[in-house]
């Protein structure tokens, strides 16, 4: 036990002296356009292992089966995206018309739901994309939005081989969010996992307001079964479970 004891402090240790130093020699020698999530996951000792966008908005025009059609194809053109139409799914529930799209596309997964009400004229798209790759999704947010004023919610997972305890935790999150020049606004913590939201100027995007706080980023440390630790970030919040 006091061997581990030991070994977590060294661990902490290093990361705290080299973090700020390592993240700036990273952002000296990268692109301007290099994403601040991935430098802030290595500044921590983390390997970013998945980068995830899910944007939603509601179109106002006929909620008919064929609308929903001429929406998908719309954006699928504007995307550049090929249209299999043997993989689009059409279904209703409970009086609501559904269309459902997956696409895998050079390490990309893209899911398209379309949802209509005929009753309020009204068509809601959902779509999400998965990076397992190295590609930023930046892009995707500013094309949608050529066509539609999409929300836009990211989220960045990935993994620290490491198993520190809920004093670990808190301390890697304190280096992460100096490193994304952000204060803490709330902190929660329940058996094997902590969270910490907070808000950062240097980030883009809208920040939401949370019991009279505005957020614009969510941090998530859980133990896994592997002896590791899986890292979250949501920019303004994770959506999703973890």
């Amino acid at each position: 036990m006091m061997k581990k004891t030991i070994t977590y402090l060294i661990f902490f240790a290093i990361i705290s002296f080299f973090g700020d130093s390592y993240l700036k020699n990273c952002i000296a020698q990268q692109d301007k356009s290099e994403s601040p999530y991935r430098l802030a996951f290595a500044s921590v000792g983390a390997n970013l292992l998945e980068s995830r966008v899910d944007c939603w908005a509601t179109i106002k025009t006929d909620g008919s089966q064929e609308h929903m059609n001429q929406v998908l194809m719309q954006l699928l053109q504007h995307l550049n995206l090929p249209a299999e139409t043997d993989k689009i799914l059409h279904g209703e529930k409970n009086g609501t018309k559904m269309l459902e799209y997956n696409l895998v596309l050079a390490k990309l997964q893209y899911y398209f739901l379309l949802q209509s009400d005929q009753t309020v004229n009204n068509i809601n798209v959902l779509i999400t994309v998965v990076d397992q790759g190295d590609n930023s999704l930046s892009w995707f947010e500013s094309k949608l939005r050529q066509l539609y004023d999409f929300n836009v919610y990211y989220q960045y997972k990935g993994i620290i081989d490491a198993r520190p305890d809920s004093a670990g935790r808190e301390e890697l999150m304190s280096i992460f969010f100096t490193n994304m020049q952000a204060t803490t606004k709330s902190n929660y913590r329940e058996g094997s996992m902590s969270s910490r939201t907070g808000y950062s100027q240097a980030l883009p995007g809208k920040a939401v307001n949370v019991a009279g706080e505005y957020i614009n980023l969510q941090v998530v440390m859980r133990l896994n079964t592997e002896d590791k630790t899986e890292l979250y970030l949501g920019v303004p919040l994770l959506l999703s479970d973890y």
